[in-house]
């Protein structure tokens, strides 16, 4: 909804005096509004900055609004229906939690059941100065709840104004403060990860506008070692299963990167949101447009080596791209993260969830051995049968390929190991979908920037029979036919993500690597398949094409005798040969295979009649 940058008269109680306020908003964002109690003839709108002001009246200073600011997730549906009844509700939730003073307030789905000692996990007050500055601080810790024993504080006497020019407010404290008036609390100690500002002081912004309406964003240094290390956060990949009986099997973690191996600070840009500390309010569009509202996107471009591996078991590094560092913060769509998510059911609850980080956003791929702009294979899977082509990252490049992750993908296995049918219970082997968002986690594609398209390949590239050495010497060595594996091009856009996990960290004490293989083969790399190729309709009617092209060629050989259609057909195929070794022709534009020459096997009698022919069971 287009409206000025102020808060703009909704309308007021018809019991009392009270007035409600609201930012600008948009359709599917989300809202942050102001509560004006007891004021008579109350304006048409209250400026940004006029809401968090004092007056200097002689010797002190008075209060020009008493407001109280409120953020949702979304724009409360009373709004538009009973607007009078939303006033009155939350007014007197508010004074039952003694509510005195300016205060700001994170409004969750159901707070009027929320328990009076979790009230200061979405709220904290304001007083001002009024004998001396006529400025405000705030009056009460915040310790706002991001899963199990993760807090983000802001803390008793912080520093709040309003920053007009970005339109949002601004608290801050001295950077040399102990505790610091803004930090990260995991279980009850130190997370590593250190507020910065300028100028000697910290600080955080929650703004009334725009994407990041209503989370706490900062910049940010994290201490590798602390926050991903033994006692911290989790980074990676979770998913969860559900066994036939009906009671959780397994949990599957997946190690994105070792902390050893990370660069020993990173420097990035951070957003909290109290209302959505695992990133599952956010609606699919602005998902897929690159939102993300409680992360840390890494500034700086560092060179991140990961648990993922090429097809020389070479590890994988990561380039975060897009983030942005600067006070005040700005927190860029799509931007490389760590994200927090948990492995909880969803909705999850975060005074019981079990907190974690996952990747989200883009991320320029290299592999060690492997020159900037070059090819590079990057393996999907457990079993090196499944392999994603794409363009090294190259700094110099106008463009490049980009592995980019999307948060809130499917993660739970409805039923795992799946169940043998039998005769007397037919439907018991049935599985409708390999996962579900029971449990949810990031997925990934590959976005094209670089000439050549990215390319999935499910089965290897060859083998020592019909492989090639890397160098070849022409005066000697001659190629007669090379393996064409099938492969289809990466689709792309977020709608086609698929599951994509890294092994080099993988290591547990209660599933056994049977057990990995096993949710690897039927859940992650089926779900995998099926994405791609579902994706790739256009190369699947290009081969459709291409099939019925020779087949009406052949068609009118038979018909008339008139082979020249067949043979400019047969002209425009290339021989290789499939990875089993096989003579196959080839359609080059679209890698299709136009007919595949099986052997034979001649009786070992003397009659030269008596021969057996191999055939494929069922030929498309």
């Amino acid at each position: 909804m287009a409206a000025s940058p102020a808060f703009n008269f909704v309308a007021s109680s018809s019991t009392n005096l009270d007035s409600l306020y609201e930012a600008p908003w948009e359709v599917d964002g989300a809202w942050a509004g102001y509560l004006l109690p007891a004021t008579e003839n109350p304006p048409t709108t209250i400026s940004f900055k006029d809401s968090l002001c004092s007056e200097q009246q002689g010797n002190n200073y008075a209060v020009k609004y008493q407001g109280y600011f409120l953020f949702c997730s979304t724009r409360p549906a009373q709004l538009d229906s009973a607007p009078s009844e939303f006033i009155d509700e939350l007014m007197a939730y508010l004074k039952q939690q003694h509510v005195d003073s300016q205060i700001v307030f994170w409004i969750t789905a159901d707070y009027l059941q929320l328990p009076s000692n979790l009230f200061s996990a979405y709220s904290l007050k304001i007083r001002c100065d009024t004998t001396s500055t006529g400025r405000f601080f705030v009056s009460s810790n915040c310790n706002s709840l991001l899963g199990n024993d993760l807090h983000f504080n802001i803390l008793l006497d912080t520093q709040i104004q309003i920053d007009e020019a970005n339109e949002s407010l601004k608290f801050s404290g001295s950077d040399t403060a102990s505790p610091p008036n803004i930090s990260f609390l995991f279980n009850g100690s130190d997370l590593g990860i250190s507020i910065t500002g300028s100028n000697g002081y910290i600080r955080t912004y929650v703004p009334f506008t725009g994407t990041q309406l209503g989370c706490c964003t900062f910049t940010a240094q994290i201490k590798s070692s602390v926050t991903f290390g033994t006692g911290g956060l989790p980074l990676g990949f979770q998913y969860s299963a559900k066994g036939s009986s009906g009671t959780q099997s397994d949990q599957f973690f997946y190690p994105a990167f070792n902390a050893v191996d990370l660069p020993t600070k990173l420097n990035c840009a951070g957003t909290i949101d109290p209302l959505d500390p695992f990133n599952q309010l956010i609606p699919q569009s602005s998902l897929q447009n690159g939102l993300v509202r409680s992360a840390f996107m890494l500034t700086d471009k560092p060179t991140l080596p990961s648990y993922f591996r090429n097809s020389f078991g070479n590890a994988i590094s990561l380039l975060p791209l897009g983030a942005e560092s600067g006070q005040p913060p700005s927190i860029t769509a799509h931007a490389g993260a760590f994200a927090l998510t948990t492995n909880a059911t969803v909705p999850s609850n975060p005074t019981t969830a079990t907190p974690s980080l996952t990747l989200a956003g883009q991320f320029g791929v290299r592999a060690a051995n492997v020159g900037d702009g070059q090819p590079l294979q990057l393996l999907c899977g457990i079993f090196g049968s499944e392999q994603i082509s794409l363009t090294s990252y190259d700094s110099s490049a106008t463009a490049n390929d980009l592995l980019v992750f999307y948060l809130q993908s499917d993660a739970y296995a409805p039923i795992f190991p799946f169940t043998q049918a039998s005769l007397n219970s037919p439907d018991s082997g049935t599985v409708t979908i390999p996962l579900d968002a029971t449990c949810v986690s990031a997925w990934a594609t590959v976005e094209q920037g670089a000439a050549s398209a990215p390319t999935y390949h499910a089965e290897p590239a060859g083998s020592p029979m019909f492989g090639f050495p890397e160098t070849i010497d022409e005066s000697t060595d001659f190629i007669l036919l090379e393996a064409a594996p099938p492969s289809l091009p990466i689709p792309q856009g977020a709608s086609h993500v698929f599951p994509l996990v890294p092994y080099g960290g993988v290591a547990s004490k209660t599933i056994s690597a049977d057990t990995y293989s096993s949710f690897e083969s039927s859940i992650l790399a089926a779900s995998r398949k099926m994405i791609i190729s579902n994706g790739a309709t256009t190369t699947w009617t290009a081969r459709a094409d291409s099939r019925s092209r020779m087949y009406q060629a052949r068609l009118v050989r038979a018909a008339s005798g008139n082979a020249s259609q067949l043979i400019a057909e047969e002209a425009a195929q290339i021989y290789r040969t499939t990875p089993q070794g096989m003579i196959a022709t080839v359609d080059p534009d679209t890698g299709n295979y136009s007919s595949v020459t099986l052997g034979q096997t001649i009786s070992s009698s003397n009659n030269n009649d008596e021969i057996l022919p191999f055939a494929f069971d069922l030929p498309d």
